[in-house]
């Protein structure tokens, strides 16, 4: 059951998005994967990757619940603090797991709307830590992920990336810069995380000078 569950995560993610012919059939794709996965966890409590497999299809399809783009954010609210208890659950059965602390903490981070948001006091009704405490979440969860996978490049980019977005520049640029110059590409499409990070060092972190010779 874990993996028909797994498969539904692949598939979604591997899927050519133009043959797509609605947002309703990856919708339903994902909860097939979703109701597998919750089988799998009563009926068998202890199995790690029942958790995982939970947590993957569950964070994909609660940001597919509104077609709309600028309403994805609306169903990780909704849908948070279900997927961190069982999030949690499977990091304890499954402790050399680096999938699960990663997608946690991108979840974590995709919900920290500041506070003059709209979506924020959305998030309010349902409970959901306040933008400094996710922060502080994902960034912890994402130091995990990277510690259990050290060479994984798309790991240290999305903790470079959270350190960036709560305003830490000297360990996002420390990051940043790991992952364009130290770390070796292990996947065919890793060259795209070095180019986001070469992109983020050219543009946010380097000083502009004009040459103006009549200053």
């Amino acid at each position: 059951m874990a993996v028909l569950a797994e498969t539904a995560t692949l598939y979604d993610r591997t899927k050519n998005k133009v043959y797509r012919s609605h947002w309703v059939d990856r919708l339903d794709l994902l909860q097939r994967g979703v109701d597998v996965s919750r089988k799998c966890m009563k009926e068998h409590p202890t199995y790690g990757p029942c958790y995982r497999t939970y947590v993957l299809c569950a964070t994909r399809e609660a940001e597919a619940l509104y077609y709309l783009k600028s309403l994805t954010g609306l169903g990780l609210l909704e849908n948070y603090n279900a997927i961190m208890k069982k999030g949690k659950e499977g990091m304890e059965l499954m402790p050399e797991d680096a999938d699960l602390p990663n997608a946690l903490g991108a979840l974590s981070a995709r919900c920290a709307y500041p506070w003059y948001s709209p979506t924020r006091w959305y998030g309010r009704w349902y409970e959901v830590p306040s933008q400094q405490e996710l922060l502080d979440k994902s960034i912890q969860l994402h130091l995990k992920a990277a510690e259990r996978d050290p060479s994984n490049l798309e790991y240290a980019c999305r903790l470079a990336q959270v350190y960036f977005q709560k305003g830490d520049m000297p360990n996002a640029r420390r990051w940043y810069v790991k992952v364009r110059d130290e770390m070796p590409p292990q996947q065919l499409d890793d060259s795209r995380w070095q180019g986001l990070a070469h992109t983020q060092l050219a543009t946010s972190f380097a000083k502009s000078k004009w040459n103006v010779p009549f200053a």
